[in-house]
């Protein structure tokens, strides 16, 4: 759900192969792997696998879960309970005892592929849940365009009451593009992959040095860009994201401000090697620090552009903390009510 990412580059894949582009024909058979990372967070995931369950889905669906927490276990107590009571879907849930992101999606990625007959690989974080046609329109928007990448909007659903700056923060409003081939796609809680791109890229699939600090997926599709990966979006493809009270609050957001603007500048480190691109690098965190400072004074002024202006000026602020050197570990402590997804920058 990221708009306007600075981009980063992490090691090279192999280089890409032009025949992941080939459009699949309808008649041509498709197999779906939907992997889940969980992490303390048992009603969430119940209602995920609920709604998955419900999918009007034309394909077969296999659903992976990683359970994140190797002393709780609650993602795997829920599987069971389900299990138990007839769950419809093949579900194969296991534990990811090394904590964070970039373990469990890579975790998730090489099991998905063990299987032969995964085609598309549908990732879906654990406190969200899909519109019933959500598989068959990624599905379709990657058989019409051919993309490497297929992504979808997020709709917030607040679990408690809503402040009314949340209605013009960025953070919370889905993103609204026209369907078809884009440029590049920033989040991977909503995303469909093919089972050629990930083949074709060299495991690790998110760089581990991106595991506390966040923004791996936003690296992934930087680097994929980089090699030839082609993107596409589906506006139907719709996922619903439940937002805790801890969460509407503005200083989560500015927070989440603060980690994105640091993990942006690794990532364009990363892509741009050396004193040159350090150099580049740091006179745009500058300008952009010095752009937010001035028109801070009129966005404060205007309700609608409040919020996202302070957004604004904390990620300038957190860039220039970055490119001299501070990084924000994020999900180094316990994710007990932080959202396993990685990233979303406006």
């Amino acid at each position: 759900m990221r708009r306007g990412q600075e981009g980063g580059d992490g090691p090279a894949g192999q280089q890409h192969d032009p025949d992941s582009q080939k459009r699949l024909s309808p008649s041509e058979p498709v197999h779906i792997a939907v992997v889940i990372p969980t992490f303390r967070r048992p009603s969430g995931l119940r209602r995920l696998l609920k709604a998955l369950a419900d999918q009007t889905c034309r394909y077969p669906v296999r659903i992976h879960v990683a359970d994140n927490d190797a002393d709780g276990h609650e993602g795997m107590t829920v599987i069971a309970d389900l299990k138990a009571s007839g769950y419809p879907l093949d579900i194969d849930a296991f534990i990811v005892s090394e904590r964070g992101l970039c373990n469990v999606r890579n975790a998730l990625v090489a099991r998905a592929l063990r299987k032969p007959d995964a085609t598309h690989i549908a990732m879906i974080d654990d406190d969200e849940w899909p519109d019933s046609g959500w598989l068959d329109a990624l599905i379709e928007g990657q058989q019409a365009t051919g993309a490497d990448i297929v992504a979808g909007p997020v709709v917030s659903v607040f679990e408690g009451e809503k402040p009314a700056w949340t209605t013009h923060c960025r953070l919370f409003l889905p993103e609204k593009r026209p369907d078809g081939p884009c440029e590049i796609v920033w989040g991977v809680n909503n995303v469909l992959i093919t089972r050629s791109c990930l083949q074709t890229t060299t495991a690790p699939w998110f760089d581990m040095a991106f595991n506390e600090i966040g923004g791996e997926d936003v690296d992934a599709f930087v680097r994929w860009q980089s090699e030839g990966r082609t993107f596409a979006w589906v506006q139907a493809a719709q996922l619903f994201e439940a937002i805790p009270p801890a969460r509407a609050r503005i200083g989560w957001v500015l927070r989440r401000g603060w980690r994105i603007g640091t993990s942006d500048v690794v990532i364009r480190f990363r892509r741009e090697p050396g004193w040159q691109g350090k150099v580049k690098t740091t006179g745009k965190a500058f300008a952009g620090f010095l752009a937010s400072v001035a028109t801070m004074p009129l966005r404060l002024l205007l309700e609608r552009d409040r919020i996202n202006g302070l957004y604004d000026l904390t990620k300038s602020l957190a860039k220039l903390y970055a490119v001299c050197g501070g990084r924000y570990y994020e999900y180094r402590s316990v994710r007990s009510n932080v959202s396993p997804r990685a990233s979303q920058s406006p």
